[in-house]
């Protein structure tokens, strides 16, 4: 499990629950909201939120435009926390 974390927080592609073609990333955020909101986001399978390391990590759709996504995440993000943040 420590070698799936570090893979995910370097942004390296994991398999992601036995979905063959998904990928999931981890980003650094400044938010409280984000996953409720980029759950809902167009190409996002699932996303959870460590309040702890302050993270969020992405499980998109086969074939998504992560970075398109993202962007459209941080503006449903923008919706429910005005001040949210991800570093991409």
């Amino acid at each position: 499990m420590i070698i799936r974390e570090m893979i995910e927080s370097a942004g390296k592609q994991v398999s992601a629950g036995g979905k063959e073609g998904a990928m999931k990333k981890t980003y650094k955020i400044e938010v409280d909201c984000a996953a409720c909101a980029a759950k809902k986001t167009e190409g996002v399978l699932n996303a959870t939120v460590s309040f702890m390391t302050q993270k969020m990590a992405v499980e998109f759709a086969e074939g998504t435009d992560e970075k398109a996504t993202m962007k459209a995440v941080l503006k449903a993000c923008k919706k429910v926390e005005s001040d949210c943040e991800i570093y991409v």
